[in-house]
């Protein structure tokens, strides 16, 4: 009797902390992947899957602010069987096989058999992220009925701005669907305030152009700036102008077509004179340039491309001219040089015009003002060019301002090796 009433004891403590737990925070299964389905068959719910890591600063964020939130807890713990997914340690690795999760945090709803109901990834605040799990519990919001919608042809511009909100959201959104709901939009409904900021968005999506230059939307963002100003920072509409005009440039640069280049680098040479950093809907800046100076660079990589060493050989130097006092854009340039040598990119006549400039470049750099990163440029470029004593003397001299500075110098330790192993064998 003793022994029954001890592990009622230890059973009612149990549920007490399964409890606690349970109204802090979202209750994730302490149980095996394969258990979890059984689980949501015997409870009548479905699944919710969340993909993390160690790691993650964003799943850290959730964990912390949405994860924690009342209305969260509850809704969650009331509707889901929820399980957590660490895709790097553990059984998680191997589960993460049957989804193939990249991006993280990433949240799969699922029915009691398997089958995908809607899918997130990223950060989300409370509001949004029970509003997702309520469209996976409705079967005429679930993604899943959107992209069934989508096959049996429904291209009703409506649906289709739903429509990509809902893939940007499962970041499985590409250019043909943004095209697609633009193409429902005559000129004056751009004007609009929802194409306003859905071009904005859509036309950098996943570090691709995804509005061209040619589009009429790109054309409404250029000649209409003001209206775009009402919602987003001036710099960062130019940003994306100057993007998307880039890669027209490198498309014909692509095409070896020079009749097409000239005329596509004019639009180009607008954006000369700055950086740009370009900043995602939600703030966080994912892609910039370090060159100021787009269209003379072009030009110096097109007639690279056609192999005219002449033009190549004077837009070089026009371009090392421009940049003479800019110790980035200097070390930039160095560093591809050095990296299209390291590919074996460069014919022996560019490596005996590029390797000194770069040289020259990164030691300008350097005298500007010396860090980590033109440093380790310029011992790397000493390594190619076979000055081993003086590769080993600047590569130590990187090290020691990375250890200054908190920088991780695992890479100038490599090199390192390089030399030494190179001075072996002199």
């Amino acid at each position: 009797m003793m022994k029954l009433f001890k592990l009622l004891i230890i059973l009612l403590s149990i549920h007490i902390s399964s409890t606690a737990n349970n109204d802090s925070t979202i209750f994730f299964r302490p149980i095996d992947y394969l258990k979890v389905f059984e689980v949501a068959k015997e409870e009548n719910k479905p699944v919710m899957l969340y993909f993390h890591f160690d790691q993650c600063g964003a799943c850290r964020k959730m964990e912390k602010s949405v994860f924690t939130d009342k209305k969260v807890v509850e809704f969650y713990n009331k509707n889901f069987v929820s399980f957590e997914i660490n895709t790097r340690k553990g059984k998680g690795i191997e589960t993460n096989k049957i989804y193939n999760i990249k991006m993280h945090p990433s949240f799969i709803f699922l029915d009691e058999n398997g089958e995908e109901l809607n899918k997130i990834v990223g950060a989300f605040s409370p509001d949004d992220f029970i509003d997702h799990a309520k469209n996976a519990l409705d079967p005429k919001k679930k993604l899943t009925y959107f992209k069934q919608l989508y096959k049996q042809g429904n291209r009703d511009s409506e649906f289709l701005l739903d429509y990509c909100y809902r893939l940007n959201d499962a970041n499985e959104l590409d250019s043909l669907v943004i095209n697609e709901y633009l193409s429902t939009q005559s000129k004056n409904d751009l004007s609009k305030e929802e194409n306003v900021k859905f071009i904005y968005e859509f036309m950098l999506h996943s570090h691709q152009v995804c509005i061209e230059t040619s589009h009429e939307a790109f054309k409404f963002m250029s000649e209409n700036r003001h209206l775009f100003t009402s919602y987003f920072e001036l710099d960062q509409i130019e940003t994306r102008l100057m993007f998307a005009t880039s890669k027209n440039v490198y498309d014909a640069i692509k095409s070896k077509n020079e009749p097409l280049f000239l005329n596509r680098i004019e639009s180009l040479q607008k954006f000369d004179g700055k950086e740009y950093k370009f900043k995602e809907i939600w703030g966080g800046v994912t892609r910039w340039t370090t060159n100021k100076e787009p269209s003379l660079f072009a030009k110096m990589y097109f007639y690279k491309t056609i192999g005219n060493d002449e033009k190549h050989r004077e837009f070089t130097q026009l371009y090392i001219d421009k940049i003479w006092d800019d110790h980035e854009a200097l070390n930039s340039f160095a560093w591809d040089v050095y990296l299209s040598e390291k590919a074996s990119e460069l014919s022996i006549e560019e490596k005996e015009l590029l390797i000194p400039k770069a040289l020259k470049c990164v030691q300008r750099s350097v005298d500007i003002d010396q860090n980590y990163n033109n440093t380790d440029t310029f011992a790397s470029l000493l390594f190619i060019s076979k000055k081993f004593d003086q590769a080993l003397t600047i590569a130590e001299e990187a090290i020691e301002i990375a250890k200054n500075n908190n920088r991780d110098f695992s890479e100038t330790t490599e090199l390192i090796k390089k030399i030494k192993k190179a001075l072996m064998k002199q």
